[in-house]
């Protein structure tokens, strides 16, 4: 469990800079250990199970029908072992050591404050857009960021003294940074997370909340004055939606049409697209918004089964709110999904291995409701042989 926890915080950690895949090296190996001198995987049986098995078996048809089938197969072979061994360890981990919830939580803000204070630097210093050298691109960073930023506030809400104040300068250093990615999509995902942190702690008091509210906006709006690669894409917004955005969109859609339940493959969204572009439209590796990416690659049946597991995983949060009530991260969470899922609207950020593992996370914590005690028994199983079909 010493091993699981140091991993497992190394990868939250490493995580806002785009260095997870690191930490999922650490993960990877210590269930492979685990599964050669245990002969046991690390995973934690809940009410996701069936669905993430269901998901695996779309994915790996879609792969078998593919077009494309030696790229979507290796593709989708490298998202079943990640996921496998994210949402496995990170569960596991969650469900036997009831102080693993405020550890991840905590390396993973600490962690982004050096990413933060690298963006900005980077930022200001080539008066380009940042991104993590090795790490992420601008788009990437920018949901990195907005996550880091979110449970930064989510933290300082909770914090009294000094903590609090560290948390809030965190928090600030990030949003710097994320101007300096002058990722638009990410911006509004920061104050749809930071909105709703601040409902929960004020709904009570009215006034206090439309002040935040307006302060809050009043910073983004002044941070978009001060950056220009920003404001320079603030300005093309309206023209990049129109000339670019409802073009991916719409030829996205006919790809749905003309392969509606299986998808092209996951990971082959790039390769079938040039095959139905317009000739003079620019190559695209993504369809910039996370739904209708996978309804091109994995097909309706795949969206359902990824909706599936989404409602699962609420209904699963839900069912455990006593639980949640006395769990001082209760806001945090939904933050962090409300601001995540906005993001993802307009962009494509969680496909690598790195910049998945903030999914499988979030996934976790609310398949795994917080312990009051000590380790806790393991339910029985949601259906026979689901958590060995979902690793």
């Amino acid at each position: 469990m010493v091993y699981l926890r140091w991993a497992a915080a190394a990868t939250a950690a490493l995580y806002t800079a785009g260095y997870a895949a690191a930490g999922f090296g650490l993960l990877f190996f210590g269930a492979l250990w685990s599964l050669l001198a245990r002969r046991s995987f690390p995973w934690w049986r809940s009410a996701l199970d069936l669905p993430l098995a269901a998901f695996a078996a779309v994915l790996v048809a879609s792969a078998l029908a593919s077009p494309f089938r030696p790229l979507a197969a290796g593709v989708t072979l490298m998202l079943v072992i990640s996921g496998a061994v994210y949402f496995g360890s990170f569960a596991w981990l969650l469900a036997h050591d009831p102080g693993a919830r405020a550890v991840l939580l905590r390396a993973w803000a600490l962690g982004a404050v050096p990413a933060a204070g690298a963006a900005l630097a980077i930022g200001v210093l080539t008066h380009a857009r940042s991104q993590i050298p090795g790490g992420v691109g601008p788009n990437g960073l920018g949901t990195t960021l907005v996550l880091a930023g979110i449970l930064q506030l989510g933290l300082a809400s909770r914090a009294r003294g000094w903590e609090r104040w560290c948390w809030l300068a965190g928090a600030l250093l990030g949003l710097g940074g994320l101007v300096a990615t002058a990722s638009r999509a990410s911006l509004v995902g920061w104050a749809a997370g930071a909105a709703y942190l601040a409902w929960r702690e004020l709904r009570t008091r009215p006034v206090r909340l439309a002040v935040v509210l307006a302060a809050g906006g009043a910073a983004l709006v002044l941070a978009g004055f001060l950056a220009p690669p920003l404001m320079g894409r603030l300005r093309t917004t309206a023209s990049d939606v129109s000339q670019n955005r409802i073009v991916i969109w719409r030829t996205s859609l006919g790809m749905v049409a003309a392969r509606p339940l299986l998808g092209s493959g996951f990971g082959t969204f790039g390769t079938a697209y040039d095959q139905v572009k317009r000739p003079q439209a620019s190559p695209e590796p993504f369809a910039f918004d996370l739904a209708l990416n996978l309804a091109v690659e994995t097909g309706l049946l795949g969206l359902l089964a990824a909706v599936w597991v989404a409602v699962a995983a609420a209904r699963e949060w839900r069912r455990c709110r006593a639980a949640a009530e006395s769990d001082p991260f209760r806001a945090v969470v939904p933050a962090l999904w409300a601001g995540l899922l906005v993001d993802q609207l307009a962009d494509n950020t969680l496909f690598s291995i790195g910049t998945s593992a903030a999914l499988w996370l979030l996934l976790a914590l609310l398949a795994v409701p917080p312990a009051r005690g000590g380790p806790r028994a393991e339910p029985p199983p949601v259906a026979a042989g689901a958590a060995r079909a979902a690793s």
